[in-house]
């Protein structure tokens, strides 16, 4: 065999070897690149929020507040079957809290609070659920008027500046009865969204959107028509002068003529991309147009 041929069959067959171990390595580094990544589990500041862990006279990590009357807090079952919390009263006057205080980090902007309420039979004219105070900032309160049942309540709050914690109380207040709390969840949610005046904001630039998009694509749609109707003149014209049905002279005076109206029409037509471009619609070169 040629021993120039073999060594050209040899890097022939080293290059083939060499594009496909690149091959292989590029769609093993796509595959890891696409592939999902591991979902982070958001971190719940509420210490103890299942009420799994249960002291002699309340849950751990929590403390108690009775103003008025008389309250306890017992262990029951939860919506799942585990560990839940049960705050009852005795009369209509009577206010039980449980108390904890969340420590929030720096730069927080927004917490989602969501816990799963019972309410119960129930009476008076007060309220029973969860009372929210931020630092410095009067006291929200969040419950459901359902009958018995389990009962998500999920809300997201705007974290005021200069908050450092906020305080979570759930209550039975003025209220004689029974209700039950179990899975008290707060996790910091980043910037606040304020979905309702993200639609608002979308719907204006929709409605002042459309009529300037409908003006660039008038002009354009003109400048098209303008411009293509120029080139038939003058594809009809060098058809006749190639028939030899113009003469000489004056086929030269057409074509000067047809070359200074070209570039007349060039120029309409950047001055129609001009005004396009300033209608904020037009962003390619004033040839496209022509396609």
């Amino acid at each position: 065999m040629n021993p120039i041929a073999a060594r050209s069959t040899r890097t022939r067959i080293r290059s083939r070897a060499q594009a496909l171990a690149l091959a292989g390595a590029l769609a093993g580094l796509v595959l890891s690149l696409l592939a999902p990544l591991p979902a982070l589990a958001a971190a719940n500041l509420v210490k103890n929020g299942s009420f799994e862990s249960f002291g002699a006279t309340a849950p751990t990590d929590w403390g108690t507040w009775t103003p008025a009357g008389t309250a306890t807090c017992t262990k029951v079952a939860g919506r799942d079957g585990s560990g839940a919390v049960q705050i009852e009263t005795a009369t209509t006057g009577s206010r039980g809290f449980l108390v904890q205080d969340v420590a929030l980090p720096a730069g927080a902007e927004s917490i989602d609070l969501s816990f799963w309420q019972d309410k119960g039979a129930m009476t008076g004219a007060g309220k029973a659920g969860v009372r929210v105070t931020f630092t410095g900032s009067p006291a929200q309160f969040f419950g459901l008027d359902a009958a018995s049942g389990w009962h998500e309540v999920a809300t997201r709050l705007k974290v005021p500046a200069g908050a450092t914690n906020v305080r979570i109380e759930p209550m039975v207040d003025y209220m004689k009865g029974a209700m039950r709390l179990d899975d008290v969840d707060i996790e910091i949610n980043g910037a606040f969204t304020d979905l309702a005046g993200q639609q608002r904001r979308v719907d204006h630039d929709r409605h002042h959107d459309e009529p300037s998009r409908a003006h660039a694509g008038h002009h354009a749609a003109r400048g098209r028509r303008h411009v293509r109707g120029r080139l038939r003149v003058q594809d009809r014209r060098d058809q006749r002068r190639r028939q030899g049905r113009l003469p000489v002279r004056r086929a030269r005076r057409i074509q000067g003529d047809v070359l200074l109206r070209d570039e007349r029409a060039h120029q309409q037509l950047g001055a129609h991309a001009r005004r396009v471009r300033r209608a904020g619609r037009l962003h390619e070169d004033p040839r496209a147009c022509l396609q």
